[in-house]
């Protein structure tokens, strides 16, 4: 009882610290087509005649799904404690429709799910906000990859002893991004001047690791920052990578920079 207690207070702790926190307000279009592509989904289920766009995060993130509904001003957020998930859904026609008419193209299955979104409401895509009709919508000029990179992105380090090392340890920071959707990280792939690899789980994945992509990815995200719990992650990510970069990390405490690790690692 204690514990059911507690985490209906967690909850509320944590709407009231996102959604009256103003200073991540500013999604726009770019990044929330770039998010759904991500973690987005649009459902269909002909028998009802129900047409869905879903959003789901953890619920450790659910600040980022009021965002979007206040944006939207449509849709609903459902929180499932039990399985410490939360979801943005919208069904109703009127908003659908508005939200339609302003987001895509997207890749692959997702843009197929998309477009029948817009056969059934007759809408024809031209996207007058976003002037994107091809894949040349992502790039490094707009908020699309970073909407994508707070669905799939990872920043993340390891630290590991190592006798050879003249420091006695081995530090590594690298990020990587997943996906399904193979179409999206070859463009990504190609920006950032990296190779898309595969696993046997069925996911394609980019890591970056070099100075140059890293850097221009860090400014990349400076312009148009993440709005998700990554955002801790990256803030704490690119502080070890500067010290990393400049060699300031020969002169810290290694139990420091071990901890300063986890912590990028824990998001």
């Amino acid at each position: 009882m204690k514990n059911n207690r507690f985490n209906k207070l967690k909850i509320k702790r944590i709407l009231r610290d996102y959604t009256q926190n103003s200073s991540i307000t500013k999604i726009n279009w770019f990044w929330l087509s770039g998010f759904i592509q991500g973690d987005g989904c649009f459902i269909i289920r002909r028998t009802r005649d129900e047409y869905i766009l879903y959003v789901s995060q953890s619920l450790l993130d659910v600040q980022v799904l009021f965002k979007i509904k206040s944006f939207l001003g449509y849709g609903y957020v459902r929180i499932q404690e039990k399985d410490k998930m939360a979801h943005f859904v919208l069904q109703n026609q009127k908003g659908l429709i508005y939200v339609l008419s302003h987001l895509g193209p997207f890749f692959d299955s997702k843009n197929e799910s998309f477009l029948l979104f817009l056969e059934k409401y007759n809408i024809v895509f031209f996207n007058n906000n976003l002037n994107i009709l091809s894949t040349d919508f992502v790039n490094l000029n707009n908020a699309w990859l970073s909407g994508f990179i707070d669905a799939d992105g990872s920043f993340y380090g390891s630290f590991t002893k190592n006798k050879h090392m003249i420091s006695g340890y081995n530090l590594q920071l690298r990020f990587s991004i997943t996906q399904k959707s193979l179409s999206v990280l070859i463009i990504f792939s190609k920006l950032f001047n990296s190779k898309v690899k595969y696993n046997k789980k069925g996911f394609h994945y980019v890591i970056l690791s070099d100075k140059e992509s890293l850097d221009l990815l860090l400014n990349y995200l400076t312009n148009f920052p993440l709005f998700t719990k990554k955002a801790i992650s990256l803030k704490r990510w690119s502080k070890l990578y500067i010290l990393f970069k400049t060699k300031e990390h020969l002169n810290q405490d290694s139990l420091y920079l071990k901890k300063l690790v986890e912590s990028i690692n824990k998001f």
